[in-house]
């Protein structure tokens, strides 16, 4: 979650309100994988006790401000999930931890996080999108969406399935018009706004746990 400083006021509270739709999500699948909010900065962490208050108490979760670099022994064990990686991840290994960079941009920053793994010297990954669906805009999606996909993945073994449950049907059609570009801007107000109802969905209790970890940062 150390993209603060790249991100506008409402960007920032958009993608708190996504880490509140992933775990709302992680909470309805009957194999949850344990989350890592990681690099959390000054801003997102005031909004995490704005607008999703009980998120301490959230289980098979873990929050904190250190960089997931220093809290993974093993570095070949991290796979960060970028659109601009030439690796096709064709499957989820057990006891890897897949990183989903925590930004909300527009696409305004190139290679972001491709430049980032990088930096840090950890492999990627680009989730096999092109090789299941077609879609009308760019490949990049929201944190939470991302973070679905993996769980639905877990559950179903189906890219495509996955694929098609969770991308939004505005990105599977074909072109691109203003309505497209309109629905992006309501979805981030949405996650935003109904951050806190997103985090109330779904079981009290995870009932399983796997190894597979997912990190936002």
């Amino acid at each position: 979650m150390n993209f603060e400083s790249l991100m506008l006021e409402k960007e920032i509270k958009s993608v708190v309100g996504q880490v509140g739709r992933c775990y709302a999500a992680n909470k309805r699948v009957t194999t949850p994988v344990h989350i890592k909010m990681t690099g959390v900065e000054s801003k997102v962490d005031v909004l995490m006790s704005k607008l999703l208050r009980d998120y301490k108490n959230w289980k098979m979760f873990d929050y904190n401000t250190e960089n997931f670099v220093d809290l993974v022994e093993d570095k070949d064990k991290l796979v960060y999930l970028t659109a601009d990686s030439d690796n096709i991840i064709e499957n989820l290994e057990v006891g890897n931890y897949y990183i989903i960079g925590g930004i909300v941009d527009k696409n305004r920053h190139k290679n972001l996080t491709l430049n980032k793994a990088k930096e840090l010297g950890i492999k990627t990954g680009q989730l096999p999108i092109s090789e299941y669906v077609k879609l009308s805009q760019r490949k990049v999606l929201a944190v939470n969406h991302v973070f679905e996909i993996l769980v639905e993945y877990l559950e179903c073994k189906d890219w495509k399935q996955a694929f098609e449950k969770v991308i939004p049907q505005r990105k599977l059609d074909m072109g691109v018009d203003d309505q497209s570009a309109k629905g992006e801007e309501e979805e981030d107000e949405a996650d935003s706004n109904n951050a806190k109802t997103e985090e109330e969905e779904g079981d009290d209790d995870a009932k399983a746990k796997t190894e597979e970890l997912d990190e936002t940062e």
